[in-house]
C-alpha cells in the first residue's frame, strides 16, 4: 500500500510559472493544482495523510479534503500536537496482519 504523508501550514505560492511567481496572485492556481494532485493520487489508490500545522482555516479544509477520510486528516496547533499527530499516523500504519 502506497502512503502519503502532507505536512504544511496550508499556504501554496505555487503558480504555473513556477518559479517566477513571486509577483503574481497564483494562490488560487496554487490550490488548483495542491486539489488535482490529491485527487490523481486518491484516485491510483494512494492513502493520503494530512497534517496541517499552524494553517488558516481555509488550509485547514483544503487538506481536510486532500486526505483520504476526515480520520486521516489532522491539525497541529504546537510542537506537542505535531508529535500526537505523527504517532496517531504511526499507530494506524503499524496494523500488524497476518496471513498464511
Amino acid at each position: 500500500q502506497k502512503i502519503i504523508i502532507f505536512l504544511t501550514d496550508g499556504y501554496s505560492t505555487l503558480g504555473t510559472s513556477y518559479p517566477q511567481h513571486e509577483s503574481e496572485d497564483t494562490a488560487g492556481d496554487a490550490m488548483g493544482i495542491v486539489s488535482a494532485q490529491c485527487t490523481n493520487a486518491k484516485n491510483q489508490g494512494i492513502t493520503i495523510y494530512t497534517v496541517a500545522f499552524g494553517a488558516a482555516k481555509d488550509g485547514e479544509a483544503m487538506l481536510r479534503d486532500c486526505a483520504t477520510s476526515t480520520a486521516h486528516a489532522y491539525v497541529a496547533d504546537s510542537a506537542g500536537a505535531l508529535v500526537t499527530a505523527f504517532a496517531a499516523i504511526a499507530a494506524k500504519l503499524s496494523t500488524v496482519y497476518l496471513s498464511q
